[in-house]
């Protein structure tokens, strides 16, 4: 197996529930046509899962907040031809081809938008962001035909792929011939390179530098904006955002009233940024991306999750999906080729913060 790819998949945690025997299959397949798809492209990678923290700046008169500043962490920094990039990796469940709705709504996406001007505050104006987007699969394990499952059982083999001894008596064992787990990553593996373009899309998204002075101004307004709800206690419920991405909201319970803080429902969270790991303290005066667009979503789940600090335990089978991936992603990124190519140093001071000039 290809050194990236091995680590890849060597990030990727053993199960401990048949969920997670499902959700580690359909991470591993898609991998392996995610590393066909890319390996041949050349980046030079500087660096991965990179914290960053840099001050909130009024463009306009390069004032500095004194409540906020402005923290993330950039999924990759890397180049090529002497250009430097951000990286950027999501996964979805929506169309990824040329042209579709999803590319072109990243013209205005903050995310984009904001880690492009923290590193131009942190002294390097990069050329774009390289985002590079995973969609899930729509297939699901299923029960063999007839001859598909003589034929497992005359070869071990299945979709091209050796069974493993224990794969192989387990699906021999079951009546009904259905995949197991590693059935169903070969045929999602197939899929994958069979139809890659459905699978994965990659696009440079640029902003020039009058489109980053605006969102800076955007982002000087909503530290405002931020700090004045606090301070005034404004709360303000938004009833439009209360079931989001076909569930309800973690906090509708206690928004309605049917639930309170206290209740056994909610845990009072370490930290109020866990994604950032370099952050030492509660977090209180940090806006992360995640904040941000709390805040303009519903003004009572920011009070909620940033004021008192509470969430649910229960994690969304999407987040749960994603951060997995992401972790196996960075371990693919990080890991050098085995052909002598090797990360390319890092030559810029990221510890000055800048004020770009209106």
């Amino acid at each position: 197996m290809h050194p990236k790819l091995a680590a890849a998949c060597a990030a990727i945690p053993e199960p401990q529930t048949d969920d997670d025997e499902l959700r580690i299959a359909t991470a591993r397949g898609l991998l392996h046509g995610y590393h066909a798809r890319w390996i041949n492209e050349e980046w030079a990678v500087e660096a991965v899962e990179r914290e960053f923290a840099v001050p909130i700046v009024n463009p306009a008169t390069h004032r500095r907040s004194l409540n906020f500043v402005h923290a993330g962490k950039f999924d990759g920094l890397i180049a090529r031809n002497g250009d430097g990039y951000l990286l950027e990796h999501k996964t979805c469940s929506e169309d990824v081809s040329p042209g579709s709705p999803y590319w072109r709504r990243l013209a205005i996406d903050a995310q984009v938008s904001g880690y492009l001007l923290a590193s131009w505050l942190l002294g390097r104006k990069l050329t774009g962001v390289l985002y590079d987007v995973i969609r899930k699969p729509e297939i699901r394990p299923k029960k063999l035909g007839l001859a598909d499952t003589a034929a497992v059982r005359r070869t071990s083999q299945y979709c091209g792929r050796m069974l493993s001894p224990e794969t192989f008596q387990r699906f021999l064992l079951d009546k009904e011939y259905r995949e197991t787990p590693e059935m169903f990553e070969a045929r999602l593996a197939q899929d994958t390179l069979e139809r890659s373009d459905w699978y994965f899309g990659r696009q440079v998204i640029t902003r020039l530098d009058r489109e980053l002075l605006t969102y800076a101004q955007e982002l000087w307004q909503t530290a405002q904006d931020v700090h004045r709800a606090m301070a005034t206690e404004d709360r303000r419920r938004n009833a439009g955002a209360c079931y989001l991405f076909h569930r309800p909201c973690e906090y509708l319970d206690l928004c309605a009233g049917h639930a309170r803080p206290e209740s056994g429902r909610f845990i009072s969270l370490p930290t109020l940024h866990p994604e950032l790991e370099e952050l030492h303290h509660d977090g209180s005066r940090v806006l992360t991306h995640t904040r941000l667009s709390t805040f303009a979503l519903c003004r009572r789940k920011h009070h909620y999750r940033y004021g008192l600090g509470i969430s649910t335990a229960d994690t969304s089978e999407a987040l749960t999906f994603g951060s997995l991936f992401h972790e196996a992603l960075a371990a693919w990124w990080q890991t050098e080729s085995g052909d002598g190519s090797r990360e390319a140093p890092e030559a810029h001071d990221r510890d000055r913060a800048h004020t770009p000039a209106a």
